[in-house]
């Protein structure tokens, strides 16, 4: 499986140039986005690698850390197709990351279960530059509700 490389190891978020890093943002969430859900409908049991080995996932309010939990989770899904409708990125800036080169990535769509009908969900993850590759530092996934299903 191959990991969306990184051109740069240095942190570009405060750069001079900040139109450059939120240009390169949008290019590394665009690519990520195309990789990992085809990676989560294609091979799940391959979806860790994407993750870094101290990543925190956190699925619908479950939280999971390090690779072998991480691993399990995808493992142990069932069958899912993600229409993705919407996806920004941004760089994070260096008061929040030092010079570790970072994005936050938002997507949101719907996802479906293998024989049920679809939900929407939210995703934000924060990649991270790890040995010429972005990987995944964070990721919180969210299924939501319909209004007619809210308990208020």
């Amino acid at each position: 499986m191959s990991v969306i490389s990184n051109s740069a190891q240095s942190g570009a978020s405060d750069s001079p140039n900040p139109r450059a890093a939120i240009d390169e943002a949008s290019k590394v969430g665009e690519d990520f986005v195309r990789l990992y859900y085809k990676t989560i409908e294609q091979r799940p049991h391959r979806v860790y690698l994407l993750y870094l080995d101290s990543a925190v996932v956190i699925w619908d309010g479950n939280p999971h850390v390090g690779t072998p939990v991480v691993q399990k989770l995808f493992e142990d899904l069932p069958s899912l197709t993600f229409n993705v409708v919407s996806m920004d990125a941004h760089p994070l800036s260096n008061i929040a990351v030092g010079q570790q080169k970072s994005f936050i990535i938002n997507v949101g769509g719907s996802y479906r279960i293998s024989g049920s009908g679809s939900k929407g969900f939210t995703q934000n993850f924060v990649v991270t530059a790890e040995g010429g590759k972005w990987k995944v530092a964070s990721d919180v996934f969210r299924s939501q509700i319909s209004p007619n299903q809210a308990v208020i």
